[in-house]
């Protein structure tokens, strides 16, 4: 039943008791002055959600009189009932405990003194407990509709927050599948274009070199199509357990970076300085995936031809990488790439809380420098 109707239910059946009861109890003769005070105090209550406190003087003094009129304690309380029902539904406890003592001391006393009711004495004080069972349940009614708000708030913001973590999952993979994507996907489109350019230089003159560089465009092509091949299995592929899976490339791996480099015609030097040690395998793959795109970068910008030194210091709390090609390659000068090399190259600094410097050097040539914790701050 909806609300509103119960405001106006209440009251009218609150009515018809006070009218009906006391005439089966044998007062069949009804006085203007007994319905009055009934209908008072049960309009009274059609107001007890916004102002339970007034309602429940104004019921009291209606039911006052209406013991005096008819010498019965109910159903003249009732009206009482319903106003205490209410109070402890909408007060505090504190207020209710007050509003139903005070409520019990002048129902007791005043029928007790003004026309000493003989069913309503202490022997009988069982009546009593309806006062007080009536502000019970109101704030029993108050203390459940407050648990079950709790229990839906609590419930949306737990959706909200897995719906936020969701959210913030689907965001890191999609950067960890773009990142990929270009690291790979761009370091061997970049070989391939090189040594497409270069074949296509030399063709008619040096045919041997011709074959070696069509040899690195089949290989950086194989190498693109199986990486393709295996993202693409891991955004279609539904179990966990399913899942293709490739140990991630790290420090043991620049090495062939390098010398797929000096097959692309850079003249690459690989220097390590300091005490060699093992470090954590996300530092390995992104020391791997900086020279990658560094040395994309040279291929594509400075071109064949180009010096190149990769030196990788290791420090006593983490490595300093840093990449610099003199820009003396053959590459003819362009347009500039989309930035997002260098963005993918700092956004995986960050995430292991490094720090990444990149700027050209002059006279001309390009520098990629990075410093990388190995140890939790």
């Amino acid at each position: 039943m909806h609300e509103r109707q119960i405001v106006w239910l209440v009251p009218l059946v609150v009515f018809a008791l006070v009218v009906v009861l006391p005439a089966v109890a044998g007062h069949h003769e009804e006085t203007w002055a007994q319905l009055g005070v009934g209908a008072v105090g049960c309009a009274a209550l059609l107001l007890r959600i916004r102002w339970p406190l007034p309602v429940l003087v104004v019921t009291l003094a209606c039911a006052l009189a209406s013991m005096a009129l008819t010498a019965l304690v109910f159903p003249a309380a009732l009206m009482v009932l319903v106003a205490l029902v209410r109070v402890g539904m909408s007060l505090p406890v504190r207020v209710v405990t007050v509003c139903t003592a005070v409520t019990v001391c002048v129902v007791y006393f005043t029928v007790d003194l003004a026309r000493n009711i003989k069913s309503f004495d202490l022997i009988s004080a069982d009546q009593l407990g309806w006062f007080v069972a009536a502000s019970a349940a109101g704030v029993a009614v108050a203390n459940q509709r407050r648990f079950v708000a709790e229990a839906e708030e609590r419930a949306l913001r737990a959706e909200q927050s897995r719906e936020a973590e969701a959210h913030r999952r689907v965001s890191e993979e999609r950067l960890r599948i773009a990142q990929e994507l270009h690291d790979v996907i761009g370091h061997s489109i970049a070989v391939i274009n090189v040594q497409a350019g270069t074949a296509a230089h030399v063709i008619d003159v040096r045919p041997k070199q011709v074959r070696q560089s069509l040899e690195l465009i089949r290989q950086a092509s194989s190498s693109a199509m199986e990486e393709i091949r295996t993202t693409l299995g891991l955004l279609r592929t539904a179990d966990p357990q399913h899942l293709p899976v490739a140990p991630a490339p790290g420090l043991d791996d620049v090495s062939g970076l390098v010398d797929g480099a000096r097959a692309g015609g850079l003249r690459v030097c690989c220097v390590v300085d300091g005490p060699v040690r093992e470090v954590p395998h996300v530092v390995g793959t992104t020391v791997y995936r900086l020279v990658q795109e560094a040395l994309t970068n040279a291929v594509k910008y400075a071109g064949a031809g180009a010096n190149v030194e990769v030196r990788l210091e290791y420090e006593e709390h983490g490595l300093r990488l840093s990449v610099e090609d003199d820009g003396a390659g053959t590459a003819a000068a362009g347009p500039q790439g989309s930035g997002l090399g260098l963005r993918g190259m700092r956004e995986r600094v960050e995430a292991v809380g490094g720090t990444l410097e990149v700027g050209r050097r002059r006279p001309r040539g390009f520098r990629v420098a990075a410093q990388i914790p190995t140890e939790a701050p």
